[in-house]
């Protein structure tokens, strides 16, 4: 189990939180490949989901859906400027669950990964990440 930097008192308080009134805020982070923080993504998520297969090669997939009609995030791989996001950066997920009085919150990241697929529709860029573990899994096809 993981105990999330939480002494005992601290995640008993945590687990009690579950199981009454609580907020989740959803945090979406750019890093880059040796996790220094980039930026924020969190004011321009529509939607998301993060997928988990236990069995698979590579255990987590993210998906998300982010809305940019000013293309303000760069994210596309075309774009000239420095502060282009291209494929060696990766996105975190973490939830805060928060008290209803605002007073306490629960960091949990559940999900760090490489963006493997950008595609833009109009105002609107989906974004594939895959779980860290995907950086071990050697290449299926070999250079020649």
């Amino acid at each position: 189990m993981r105990t999330l930097g939480l002494d005992a008192d601290q995640l008993k308080a945590f687990h009690a939180l579950l199981f009454s009134h609580h907020t989740i805020d959803v945090r979406v982070s750019v890093l880059d490949l040796d996790h220094k923080y980039v930026g924020t993504l969190s004011d321009r998520l529509l939607d998301g989901q993060v997928t988990v297969d236990r069995e698979a090669e590579v255990t987590r997939a993210l998906s998300l859906s982010l809305l940019d009609p000013d293309r303000g995030i760069q994210l596309d791989s075309d774009s000239p400027n420095d502060g282009a996001l291209f494929m060696d950066r990766m996105i975190q997920v973490t939830l805060r669950v928060v008290e209803p009085a605002g007073v306490k919150a629960y960091p949990v990241t559940v999900f760090t990964g490489p963006i493997v697929k950008l595609e833009r529709t109009g105002a609107v860029v989906k974004v594939e990440a895959q779980g860290k573990e995907s950086l071990l899994v050697p290449p299926s096809v070999s250079p020649v």
